[in-house]
C-alpha cells in the first residue's frame, strides 16, 4: 500500500467514524455498543495507519538524504607540480 492510498484510508476510518457519531446526534441519542466499537475499531487503526505513513515519510526522508551528492569530503591539496 502506497503513502498516498494510506492517506485515502485515513479519511474512509475518519469519515466513517463522524458518519456514526452524526447518526447518532440526528436522532438525539448515545452511541450504542455496536456504534461505539465500531469507533473504537476506527480510532485504532487510524492511530496504526498514521504510525506506519510516518515510518514511510520517514524512510523515505532517509533515502533523499542519502541519494544526495554531498560534495567534496577533503581539503584539496596544494597545486600539483608535475616535473618532466
Amino acid at each position: 500500500m502506497t503513502i498516498q492510498e494510506m492517506q485515502d484510508r485515513l479519511g474512509e476510518l475518519h469519515e466513517s467514524s463522524v458518519a456514526l457519531l452524526q447518526k447518532s446526534d440526528d436522532e438525539s441519542r448515545s452511541l450504542n455498543d455496536e456504534e461505539t466499537a465500531l469507533i473504537a475499531g476506527n480510532t485504532s487503526d487510524f492511530n496504526d495507519l498514521r504510525d506506519d505513513i510516518e515510518r514511510r515519510e520517514s524512510i523515505e526522508s532517509q533515502a533523499a538524504h542519502l541519494s544526495t551528492p554531498q560534495g567534496r569530503k577533503t581539503e584539496p591539496s596544494g597545486p600539483r607540480i608535475s616535473v618532466d
